[in-house]
């Protein structure tokens, strides 16, 4: 299981908004923009290169605003989708948001680990750059 959480000097409905609109989340996960909310499926590039093939895809699975986001996600050779669960909560200086992604332990032993390494260093990376961007928003 990956957990991440990163605390963002924004207003919740602020961080919300870089999550889950097309033109803020461009600024921040990549300029095809990652997963749409309220669209039902996705895709993510596997670099900012638009003609590039996707490398992850899925489906919104819910969204509560501003608080919860559930993903399915999965890579174009994975047998099986993993899940992704991004929660927000209000801060006395903005918002925490919570990452989990789970459902690795359906990959062989072998791959897991390398599976979870990339993929936290990946979400760490992205949710660093979604601070950032909901910061300058909210000033």
């Amino acid at each position: 299981m990956i957990e991440l959480s990163i605390e963002i000097q924004a207003p919740i409905e602020t961080a919300w908004t870089c999550v889950t609109e097309a033109a803020q989340r461009r600024r921040w996960w990549s300029p095809a923009g990652g997963p749409r909310v309220p669209g039902r499926c996705f895709s993510s590039p596997a670099s900012d290169d638009r003609t590039a093939p996707a490398d992850a895809a899925g489906e919104v699975l819910s969204a509560t605003a501003p608080r919860e986001l559930r993903l399915s996600w999965m890579e174009h050779d994975w047998p099986i989708a993993t899940e992704v669960f991004i929660r927000l909560e209000r801060t006395p200086s903005g918002t925490r948001l919570a990452l989990t992604h789970g459902g690795w332990s359906a990959f062989p032993e072998d791959d897991r680990s390398d599976l979870i390494r990339s993929h936290r260093e990946r979400w760490l990376s992205r949710l660093t750059s979604l601070a950032d961007r909901a910061e300058g928003a909210a000033n």
